[in-house]
């Protein structure tokens, strides 16, 4: 069942916390390494920041199936910003990666409008976290399953 409105804000919180991330999902730098900063227009932003646009992404797709408009809900919240910062470092280095990504963000968005969320959703979230890690990558910001 889905929540109504006024609980569902509260139901959201704790889910996006508590889902396990999936195999494949995990998105902290490698034991032991420095925490770095990149200027994005003339902003310093950790590395942890922005790896936690893929650990959103893991989060909507833990939800999708049983809890879709939660889903939704932690994908226009959690790492939404994060996620727009990632695509305005690589324009400038990498147009076709910032391309891609943004590309699979807006077949998810369209897939999240839909309700019941269409069967491809699982697919389309593995895409744009894959599009992601690219795009983390092109900035020389490493995640532990790459």
């Amino acid at each position: 069942m889905i929540a109504s409105g006024s609980v569902r804000g509260p139901i959201v919180a704790a889910l996006a916390w508590v889902v396990v991330p999936l195999a494949g999902c995990s998105s902290g730098a490698s034991p032991g390494a420095a925490e770095r900063t990149i200027e994005v227009d003339g902003q310093m932003v950790s590395e942890a920041s922005l790896r936690d646009a893929v650990t959103g992404s893991c989060t909507v797709r833990g939800l999708v199936s049983t809890y879709p408009l939660e889903a939704r809900d932690v994908f226009s919240s959690r790492a939404h910003d994060r996620r727009h910062t990632i695509a305005a470092a690589v324009q400038g280095i990498g147009r076709t990666v910032a391309a891609s990504r943004l590309q699979a963000k807006a077949v998810v968005e369209e897939d999240l409008d839909r309700y019941p969320s269409p069967p491809s959703i699982v697919g389309d979230l593995d895409l744009l976290t894959s599009a992601i890690r690219t795009a983390l990558e092109t900035l020389s910001i490493r995640t532990e399953d790459r």
